[in-house]
């Protein structure tokens, strides 16, 4: 987007929530991208390491139908007015960020940063604009912990109030959990390579492997997303984080963790009481349906009964399979082995 809108294009994209937190992938409905982003990645993305493991990323959710682009509405007038709000907040925060001096050629320039993170205009800019378009697509965001440092200095000095976290940590560590192979990602991706990978007699290797080695992990994160026990696990964590969020308190890990325990053995409890109740009435139906049939014989209109008996028989037992494909995911909870084998 910053491209386009008049802006540093080097800060257009971050995908290191791919890498961070590859459990977004299972629960996401979809990944929401302008025209210039996706045409940056498919054009542009094959020049380094992390450009070629972004641009595999990137088509294997699009060949998954996760992918859904939406017109870019910031032109360079709407990406100026955009940054004046961007540049007014920053002044608001500034005197709490570590100001560290570096010289750009015979210049010395005020680089701004909070611990690790480095923050300037254009990579806030960003931020910015898809908060601004999640918000227009009634969308969710997802903040990785540099954007989210930035905003929990901003919001107490502008509105008064804490930013919440959210719970997207907790989900990714309960995740972590019961499927420990989700994994996106190589060293040779993160290693400084003048230093270490020049030297390494590996290397020819590794730079032959890394981005199979992903493809191969993309393949194993988009296959959790065919299995039913998976998104029901995803869905009820979600609607327990927000439940819990409703009441002013977040969840970490282990509450969320212990949280969706007791969930998945009150539901069990509860499916067990209506799967007698739909066994019984199951068993009444048939047995009106056998006695209908001994005396369709004798009165046409008897057949019509017979069928209906049959019809609700069948309607029975079809909720009755419904209801335990219902609760596979309470299963995945107890056995999550089962999909690792």
């Amino acid at each position: 987007m910053g491209g386009t809108s008049g802006i540093c294009p080097c800060s257009n994209l971050d995908f290191s929530w791919a890498f961070n937190t590859p459990s977004n992938m299972l629960w996401m409905d979809k990944l929401i991208v302008t025209r210039e982003i996706n045409d940056l990645i498919d054009k542009d993305y094959t020049r380094n390491p992390e450009q070629k493991a972004v641009n595999i990323i990137f088509n294997k959710l699009k060949d998954a139908g996760i992918v859904e682009i939406v017109k870019n509405r910031f032109d360079e007038k709407n990406g100026e007015r955009l940054m004046q709000d961007v540049s007014s907040d920053f002044d608001l925060v500034k005197d709490q960020l570590e100001v560290r001096m570096t010289c750009r050629g015979k210049k010395k320039q005020a680089d701004y940063y909070i611990g690790d993170y480095h923050y300037c205009l254009p990579s806030l800019w960003t931020l910015y604009a898809a908060i601004q378009i999640s918000y227009e697509q009634n969308a969710s965001f997802y903040l990785t912990e540099r954007e989210y440092c930035y905003l929990s200095k901003l919001i107490p000095i502008k509105y008064g109030r804490t930013l919440s976290p959210g719970c997207n940590a907790a989900i990714e560590e309960v995740l972590q959990l019961y499927l420990p192979n989700l994994f996106v990602g190589h060293s040779y991706l993160f290693c400084d390579h003048k230093q270490y990978c020049n030297q390494c007699i590996h290397e020819n290797q590794c730079k032959d492997s890394f981005l199979f080695d992903i493809e191969k992990q993309m393949d194993i994160v988009l296959s959790y997303r065919q299995y039913d026990e998976v998104r029901r696990t995803c869905e009820v964590m979600d609607k327990l984080c927000e439940r819990s969020m409703m009441s002013g308190k977040i969840l970490n890990g282990t509450e969320l963790y212990d949280d969706l325990i007791d969930e998945a053995e009150k539901m069990k409890k509860d499916s067990v009481r209506a799967l007698k109740n739909i066994k019984t009435w199951s068993k009444i139906t048939t047995l009106i349906s056998i006695g209908f049939d001994a005396l369709s014989f004798i009165n046409p209109f008897i057949v019509l009964a017979s069928a209906a008996g049959h019809a609700i028989s069948f309607g029975l037992s079809e909720k009755e399979k419904n209801m335990q494909k219902s609760l596979n995911w309470v299963s995945f909870i107890n056995r999550p082995e089962r999909l690792l084998t």
